[in-house]
């Protein structure tokens, strides 16, 4: 399809396609991966990338008739010589995230669903397993935040 951003047009692709209730959802992605060997205080990267995303899905549709997305997948990861840090970190990340997302949704003017899926069994050093790098660790967490711009 036909893109643009900042000064030219150019060929691109959507990069998801769904429909829901007969609507053409249409959807810029992207994903970040979120280390969790620290505590993690601040998230207004991740939620600029997110409006980033959405913006660019609106301006590429062009149709009002059709809904644009914004999406980030947020990928926690940790080494296993650290994985007792897993844990704690990954609940503050889900503590700030949350504290984030509300008043940043009211100031911008976005919705977002977010879809968090963990696994216990991967906070611990028996569910990490050896990357492609040949060191071992784990990815125990995706958050999926799905936005749309209001009217």
């Amino acid at each position: 399809m036909e893109k643009s951003w900042s000064d030219s047009p150019y060929k691109g692709r959507q990069d998801i396609w769904f429909r829901v209730s007969n609507k053409e959802c249409f959807g810029e992605a992207k994903q970040e991966w979120i280390p969790l060997t620290r505590i993690r205080t601040e998230v207004e990267d991740s939620l600029a990338l997110l409006q980033s995303e959405t913006e660019k899905a609106k301006l590429n549709l062009g149709n009002p008739n059709k809904l644009a997305l914004g999406i980030l997948f947020l990928v926690s990861s940790i080494r296993k010589g650290k994985i007792e840090y897993a844990r704690n970190n990954l609940a503050e990340h889900y503590l700030v995230l949350e504290s984030a997302l509300g008043p940043w949704c009211q100031k911008e003017g976005f919705e977002v669903l977010w879809g968090k899926y963990s696994r216990d069994d991967l906070l611990e050093e028996k569910g990490c397993s050896e990357w492609s790098d040949g060191t071992f660790g784990s990815c125990p967490s995706l958050d999926t935040l799905i936005c749309v711009q209001r009217k």
